[in-house]
């Protein structure tokens, strides 16, 4: 069972609520860990990390509108380590779907897992969102500016990096607590939709919920009808400018073998690939490789060859090739 409730957002701060909300889950899971993106200094960016201590809730950011990586090998390194307690995993829906893939295929089900996740309102390319931090008070009034927008899509869709535009499910599923922002006036409410595991009557307990108000789920179902036109259209205006040629699996993995480039990329950026039983010495090993495609886009690199790697992996995993992903009892 799932239940939907809205949480009130205080003094039009949703990153502020949304972090009092996850101090809540913390404490009502009880988590032991939780891998969050984490404000870095250092960095100028929001960086995944494995925290222990619900103080550093204070800098945690899931809204942020920039993608530093997927962050699926990270969490599953984390799930295969972790001994004792909940672990708790705040993924975009692209890393959850990454993750669950290499879940199944490195057979890491655990039942102590709490899987949290939000609409996911795009991501600005790392230099365009350092640039953009120049002009802000701090980076938490970005994140404010990308959320103000929630409630019509988003910003200006032209604006993400290519693979947000692209993205055909900028929602979770099948995770234990989904915060909706697609339709929502983020700086009044947001909406908790959660699965009915054992921390819920105690989340339930220390929050207070409202019923969602009239009128917004049919709003929320308009806005994501419209995102998913524009982002059909747009792929189809990629797909009409790609080469033939180029968009079949005989023709990526010919390319893979002999670009030393687009394979350091994938190596480096995709969490999927080389998992187990993927050597990628025939056409079916490749077909093994994009069923567990996330579609986050990690590997949108310039090929000094010219060879349009992200449109082509994009191309092939729209052609119908992919399995379901694996259900969250599965974690």
């Amino acid at each position: 069972m799932c239940a939907l409730r809205t949480i009130e957002v205080k003094d039009e701060q949703p990153l502020t609520t949304t972090r009092r909300l996850l101090q809540s889950v913390w404490e009502a899971a009880p988590l032991n860990a939780l891998l969050i993106p984490i404000w870095s200094e250092e960095d100028q960016l929001p960086i995944p990390t494995l925290i222990r201590n619900p103080n550093l809730l204070s800098q945690a950011d899931p809204f942020a509108p920039v993608m530093p990586g997927n962050a699926a090998r990270l969490a599953a390194d984390a799930l295969n380590s972790h001994t004792g307690g909940t672990l708790g995993l705040c993924l975009r829906p692209c890393e959850m779907r990454s993750l669950r893939n290499i879940v199944e295929a490195e057979g890491l089900g655990r039942e102590d897992v709490l899987l949290i996740s939000s609409d996911c309102l795009g991501a600005l390319p790392p230099e365009d969102y350092r640039r953009h931090l120049t002009l802000m008070a701090d980076h938490s009034q970005m994140t404010r500016e990308t959320l103000h927008f929630a409630a019509q899509g988003g910003i200006l869709p032209s604006r993400y990096q290519q693979s947000c535009q692209l993205c055909d499910a900028p929602y979770p599923e099948q995770v234990d607590l989904h915060l909706q922002l697609f339709g929502y006036e983020t700086q009044k409410q947001i909406s908790l939709d959660w699965h009915e595991t054992k921390f819920a009557n105690p989340l339930e307990d220390r929050l207070i919920l409202s019923d969602v108000p009239p009128g917004i789920e049919a709003r929320r179902a308009r806005v994501l009808a419209n995102l998913a036109r524009w982002r059909s259209r747009s792929l189809e205006d990629r797909q009409d400018v790609l080469d033939p040629d180029h968009a079949t699996p005989a023709a990526l993995l010919e390319h893979l073998m002999h670009c030393s480039h687009c394979w350091d990329v994938l190596e480096a950026h995709c969490p999927t690939f080389g998992l187990p039983d993927q050597q990628l010495e025939d056409e079916q090993d490749l077909l093994l490789w994009l069923n567990t495609c996330g579609g986050c886009g990690m590997c949108d690199s310039v090929c000094p060859t010219g060879y349009p790697l992200f449109e082509v992996i994009l191309t092939l995993r729209q052609a119908g090739m992919f399995t379901n992903p694996a259900p969250a009892s599965q974690l």
